[in-house]
């Protein structure tokens, strides 16, 4: 259960706290090599090389997990959903959200796809079995796309979010500001990751998103004040430091004031002009004018009908659109 935290005031602080939330937006699609194995207790799927004993999916809502079942260990073994372990056979239904099924299981191109539904809550779970027998799945968590963690232990709700504490596995680099006008960066690290998560976590859309920090600080379990914005920028780079059992993931997020230093790309034609600001005709002739086209200047509009053979009653000087280039 989340502790919600109420806000009061007190001048006694007894905890201090960091507050992340990271922003992952936009849709990726996760490919899973998915085949069939006989083991001492029967077939079961793998994903990946792995089988369901020591392999949990992580997904992230609204991203799409696709299960290639071209592989020919597959035949009569079609991969289903559903929110009850073992399916069908475990007294559950199938479930059909978001899900598609391409070809027939064990033929070239056949899988069968999920895109998450963005209705469903963290940690909710789904089970993946197969249609014609029994124990041969495994399940998969369901993620936010926004992640909000704290630095301290369980979870807190601050307005109307819930954050989930890392404790010592969250690292926080310095947050520095300056008096000049640069951009200062910082970096985040969680470890202790299941090394079966770290290919989801390299997956994110995660380049160019949000990243904001907050401090903030609890007397007795509760809010003194409302967390301070200490950090507000982007996500830039990830890094990831990978042992035996288990994984940590450092993410470089420079600030806003970074974007001062890269160059803005823009032409003088009239596509880009149209791009920025839909409508304006502008720069139509520019095209025309780098055509070796001859330009007249201050030449009596008689003169131009000459050149262009057009009837100069025709031309109105205050619309260029009637000139033929």
């Amino acid at each position: 259960m989340a502790r919600t935290v109420n806000f009061s005031t007190t001048d006694t602080v007894t905890e201090p706290f960091f507050a992340c939330e990271l922003g992952f937006s936009g849709s990726i699609t996760r490919n899973v090599t998915t085949k069939v194995i006989a083991t001492g207790d029967g077939n079961v799927y793998t994903l990946d090389g792995q089988q369901p004993d020591n392999y949990e999916l992580y997904v992230s809502k609204g991203n799409t997990i696709k299960f290639l079942q071209a592989d020919s260990s597959n035949g009569s073994h079609p991969l289903k959903l559903s929110t009850t372990p073992d399916g069908t056979h475990g007294g559950g239904s199938e479930y059909t959200t978001g899900v598609t099924y391409v070809g027939t299981p064990g033929s070239a191109g056949a899988y069968t796809q999920w895109v998450v539904d963005s209705g469903l809550s963290y940690g909710d779970k789904l089970y993946y079995y197969c249609a014609n027998h029994a124990g041969m799945g495994g399940s998969i968590t369901v993620l936010e796309s926004t992640y909000r963690l704290w630095t301290g232990y369980g979870e807190i709700t601050i307005g109307s979010d819930t954050y989930y504490g890392v404790g010592d596995y969250g690292g926080l680099s310095v947050v520095r500001e300056t008096e000049k006008l640069q951009a200062e960066g910082v970096t985040l690290t969680l470890s202790g990751i299941p090394n079966n998560m770290v290919s989801d976590a390299l997956l994110q859309n995660y380049q160019g998103q949000n990243a904001n920090i907050y401090f903030g600080t609890l007397a007795s379990g509760q809010l003194t004040q409302q967390p301070y914005l200490l950090f507000s920028g982007k996500m830039d780079v990830m890094t990831l430091m990978q042992e035996a059992e288990s994984s940590a993931i450092s993410i470089q997020c420079e600030n806003y004031l970074a974007e001062l230093r890269r160059r803005k790309v823009g032409r003088y034609t009239d596509q880009d002009q149209q791009s920025r600001f839909t409508g304006d005709t502008s720069l139509r002739f520019v095209d025309a004018i780098q055509n070796d086209k001859e330009i007249l200047w201050g030449v009596p509009f008689s003169v131009v009908g000459q050149v262009f053979k057009v009837d100069p009653k025709d031309i109105d000087p205050m619309d260029y659109t009637d000139l033929p280039f």
